[in-house]
């Protein structure tokens, strides 16, 4: 189906309008699953390859690759769950994923390699390694934030933004372990492996890299440089210290066998990560009411039903009109997405530049007027097909 541009509202009336970063998510995000898969898979075979010597069967890194990708699922659906208010575009999320999973990881192997081979492993293990990789990982949610600003709102962004980053480096690192553990000590080290990075140290990257993403959201809030550069290096200094806190700690662990600073580190980590969740939840609640208070108008003036705001807006009215829109078939989902697309878009167009609504500049409100006319024509559109407008 051919998505209409966001420009104007020249859509034929079958024809939902899409922001056209968000016209293609699917496509994209389906992108990212064959990319990191076939990444993963090169970057097996060259590891076994330096390893055994030869060329290995290739089962060794597709296990490892799927081993990898095993809680991947999970945990990109939890932040994209908690910021469906305001949904990131897939294009830049994919973009974070693939920094992550390619420039940090050369840019730590380089950094790492040449501080074992001057320093020691330790020193690469809890010095270099945390230094860098998270100052990697960071300047992909940076780029965002400076490049792409129209899509960068605060803290939950950050985070969001920080974890996809933080994702696609742990994918090719956990990927590198499980291979290494395979070839050198068989399929039982490869599991024992997976328990120990992929189960008890699953939010690892993730956790560490989502304190730098919270410093870059309050900096986008700050006016003052100085206030921004402390924001920055603040999340930053906690990330390499939790970082350089576990990898010291599995470090002791391996080599001397005493699991107690390694226990200390795990529920420290977990209790951090409880917080980040609760902070997230907190969050996402304050992006709902802004986007409720954003469609007030509409409501006011019968543009949008309690139908319409509940499938925007209701945890259980947005299952339910998903699983309805599935069923009924693609242009009943792509409608659907398309109502609650520019409900969002409108609100938080409102939200953004509600001094310049008030004072009646004129671009801002011929803008307001584009995406008023944008979402009653999507709702038109859901309204039209049978039985969605209910389901909502």
């Amino acid at each position: 189906m051919r998505h209409a541009s966001c420009g104007a509202v020249t859509a034929d009336a079958t024809t939902p309008i899409l922001p056209d970063e968000w016209a293609h998510n699917h496509r994209t995000l389906l992108g990212l699953v064959l990319a990191e898969g076939g990444l993963l898979l090169v970057f097996g075979l060259a590891m076994a390859m330096l390893v055994t010597g030869t060329v290995p069967v290739t089962g060794g890194a597709i296990a490892a690759a799927g081993l990898a990708l095993l809680p991947l699922p999970i945990l990109v659906a939890i932040p994209l769950w908690l910021d469906r208010f305001e949904p990131e575009p897939a294009g830049l999320l994919v973009r974070c994923f693939l920094w992550g999973a390619g420039y940090s990881v050369i840019v730590a192997i380089i950094a790492n390699e040449a501080t074992a081979a001057t320093l020691g492993e330790w020193y690469a293990s809890s010095l270099s390694a945390p230094l860098v990789e998270e100052a990697a990982k960071g300047a992909a949610v940076l780029t965002v934030m400076v490049r792409a600003r129209e899509h960068f709102d605060g803290v939950l962004d950050g985070i969001v933004y920080a974890f996809m980053a933080a994702l696609g480096f742990a994918v090719v690192e956990d990927a590198a372990y499980y291979l290494f553990a395979l070839y050198e000590e068989g399929p039982e080290a490869m599991l024992e492996t997976f328990v120990a990075r992929g189960m008890l140290g699953l939010l690892g990257h993730p956790l560490f890299t989502a304190f730098i993403g919270i410093g870059i959201g309050i900096a986008y809030r700050l006016r003052s440089r100085g206030g921004q550069v402390a924001a920055v290096g603040a999340g930053y200094v906690v990330a390499v210290a939790l970082h350089s806190g576990w990898n010291t700690a599995a470090g002791i662990a391996d080599e001397f066998d005493d699991l107690e600073p390694l226990a200390a580190m795990l529920a420290i980590n977990t209790g951090l990560a409880v917080l980040l969740l609760l902070l997230m939840v907190a969050l996402s609640r304050v992006e709902r009411r802004i986007v409720r208070r954003g469609l007030e108008p509409e409501l006011a003036a019968s543009r949008l039903g309690d139908a319409h705001l509940e499938v925007v807006l209701g945890t259980r009215a947005r299952i339910h009109s998903w699983r309805h829109a599935r069923r009924l078939g693609s242009d009943a989902t792509l409608a659907r997405r398309g109502l609650i697309l520019s409900a969002t878009q409108l609100a938080r167009f409102r939200h953004r530049e509600q001094d310049a609504l008030a004072a009646g500049s004129e671009p801002e409100r011929a803008r307001e007027e584009l995406l008023v006319a944008q979402l009653q024509h999507n709702r038109r559109i859901v309204d039209a097909i049978p039985g969605l407008a209910a389901a909502a």
